[in-house]
Order: structure tokens, then C-alpha cells, then sequence
């Protein structure tokens, strides 16, 4: 990762500075290691859950790419995600949605909250939300965010958070013997007995 970013310098479309560098790498450990969590033990949980995917889940972690999984990793974080929106400053007066019926003028300093976990169950752009569904397009999916808020992670993401939960479908039946408990908002023990 470093490397690339490294080679980021090399173009100024891309050009970061040492301190760009620096704050993509201590943003990528603070959010790999609580996050990723999350969403490994959510999107699991969610799956075991729903006896009528499981299987399906179970099938598709026994491929030999991640890939194949992924679809059923997302769609389980779509009805448990990892963080439920984000909160952000207004920077400046702004209406959100001018020039349509439901305009709402946001003034400078306002605190504003996106809730992407209920926009992924949005009837008005969601087709049956309330269905699980693999395949659905990943405009669909909210949880690494978008523009200047994207996620560090993303891509990172992509990858290791479905092999790790492949890997978990694939080591037997895991039970969960109790409620994950929390600490400070993150995943402090999830009490588990594998079969």
C-alpha cells in the first residue's frame, strides 16, 4: 500500500504529500482493525440468521474465489452494516435538494447526519428492500460512502472482509452462544461454539 502511494506522487492527479501519506496510513489501521471487525461479525451473524440463505452462503464460500461470497457479504451488511451513517459540519448555508418540493435550506455550522443504513432500505430507490437479495448493484450499498467521504478502506475492504467471512463459512457450523457485547461503540467479545 505504502508503494502506492508512494507512486501517487509521481502524478499530480494524484499527488499526495508526506503528510497525506502518513494520515492515509493511520486512517487505514485505526479503520482496519475496529471496522473490519465489525463487519466481518456482522455480516456473518446476519447470515446465520437467515436459514433460508445460509446455505446458499454456505455453497458459494466452498468456490474457490471470494468473489462469489462477496454478494452475500454485502447483502447481510445491507440489514446489519457496520456503521449506520456519518456525521458531518455544514460548511456553508446550503439547500439540500434545491428546486425540488422538499428543498430544506442547511445553515453554516449545522450538524448534519446521513443515515445511510436507512437510505439502503429506501423504498423510492431501493427495489424490495426488505427482500435479501444477491446481485443487487453496489450503488445500493452506502458503506463506505462516497466523494470526499469515501472510505480509506474501501478497496481493502472488498477483499479481506469476504475471504474472512468465507473462511468462516467454511469451518463448520458456528453457533453463537450469547449477544455480541460492545465497548466504546466497537466489537468486545461474541461469544461463539464451532461444530
Amino acid at each position: 500500500m505504502l508503494d502506492r502511494l508512494l507512486a501517487c506522487q509521481q502524478n499530480e492527479m494524484t499527488f499526495l504529500d508526506d503528510d497525506q501519506i502518513r494520515n492515509n496510513l493511520l486512517g487505514m489501521f485505526v479503520g482496519t482493525l475496529s471496522l473490519t471487525n465489525i463487519a466481518i461479525l456482522s455480516a456473518y451473524s446476519e447470515l446465520v440468521g437467515r436459514p433460508e440463505v445460509l446455505p446458499q452462503a454456505k455453497a458459494a464460500a466452498k468456490l474457490p474465489s471470494y468473489a462469489a461470497v462477496a454478494g452475500y457479504v454485502w447483502e447481510a451488511l445491507r440489514f446489519k452494516p457496520p456503521g449506520t451513517g456519518l456525521f458531518r459540519s455544514c460548511i456553508r448555508d446550503y439547500t439540500l435538494a434545491a428546486g425540488t418540493d422538499r428543498a430544506t435550506k442547511i445553515e453554516a455550522g449545522t450538524l448534519v447526519y446521513g443515515a445511510t443504513a436507512a437510505a439502503m432500505h429506501d423504498p423510492d430507490y431501493i427495489v424490495n428492500p426488505t427482500k435479501f437479495q444477491v446481485g443487487r448493484s453496489e450503488d445500493n450499498y452506502l458503506f463506505f460512502f462516497s466523494g470526499l467521504h469515501s472510505c480509506l478502506g474501501k478497496y481493502f475492504s472488498h477483499i479481506q472482509v469476504p475471504i474472512a467471512v468465507q473462511a468462516l463459512l467454511n469451518a463448520g457450523t458456528i453457533g453463537f452462544t450469547g449477544p455480541m457485547t460492545l465497548e466504546g461503540g466497537f466489537p468486545n467479545s461474541l461469544p461463539a461454539k464451532l461444530s
